[in-house]
């Protein structure tokens, strides 16, 4: 099947025209940068195609999310499946709550306490979904599934607190200190060191303890004890 086949077929089956456009330029754009020979051998290439995207739009976690979403259906109108596809958009919706929530934090004095009640709960409750999946399915801890790292990013989020979203969003798990600018977790110190912040002129760099003992068994990858 050529690239211009399945934008016909994207035309046909979604209702809105200006998306079926819109899908077919973000996979003709993958098309062209993986070099395939065809529709079905670039479908196969679900890690390649991800990593194009994330890497082309980078920090933008909107256009991100969207065009992998772009990218699913078309897996979707030819009746094919990718399971990487859809936990990668769902990790991106999660960090992009996330960030939205922190975007949000700068304009608090707009917000009412129920808003912000509510808007914790929601991220509560996602947590606690993912924590009885992982629970359950223990085998996602051995491949750091994508269901494992969203569960991190949430539970440091809720419960370690003093920390915004756009402080965790892109933090590193490490296993020593560096001098890099990042924000990152020391497994072996089971601190967590935040170098970029919005008080970074007056404050440096903060130092926070993770005294969870689960949270830190699933960071070291260290089963016995979560």
């Amino acid at each position: 099947m050529t690239i211009e086949e399945l934008k016909e077929i994207l035309t046909e089956k979604l209702e809105k025209r200006n998306t079926a456009l819109t899908y077919g330029r973000t996979i003709k754009q993958a098309y062209d940068y993986l070099k395939s020979y065809d529709v079905y051998s670039l479908l196969q290439k679900e890690q390649e195609i991800i990593n194009f995207i994330e890497d082309k739009y980078k920090t933008n976690l909107s256009s991100i999310s969207t065009k992998l979403s772009g990218v699913l259906k078309c897996y979707t109108v030819l009746n094919m499946e990718s399971k990487l596809l859809k936990d990668r958009i769902q990790h991106h919706k999660v960090l992009l709550k996330i960030q939205q929530d922190a975007d949000k934090e700068k304009v608090m004095d707009k917000k009412t306490i129920d808003d912000g009640n509510e808007m914790i709960q929601h991220c509560k409750n996602e947590m606690d979904k993912l924590g009885e999946k992982v629970k359950k399915y223990i085998n996602l801890l051995n491949t750091w599934d994508i269901t494992v790292q969203m569960y991190c990013v949430l539970k440091i989020y809720l419960d370690i607190g003093n920390l915004r979203g756009n402080e965790i969003i892109h933090m590193k798990i490490l296993d020593t200190d560096t001098e890099d600018k990042i924000n990152y977790i020391n497994v072996k110190t089971n601190k967590i060191i935040i170098k970029n912040h919005e008080t970074e002129k007056s404050q440096k760099k903060r130092i926070i303890d993770i005294e969870d003992k689960k949270l830190m068994g699933i960071l070291k990858k260290d089963w016995v004890n979560i």
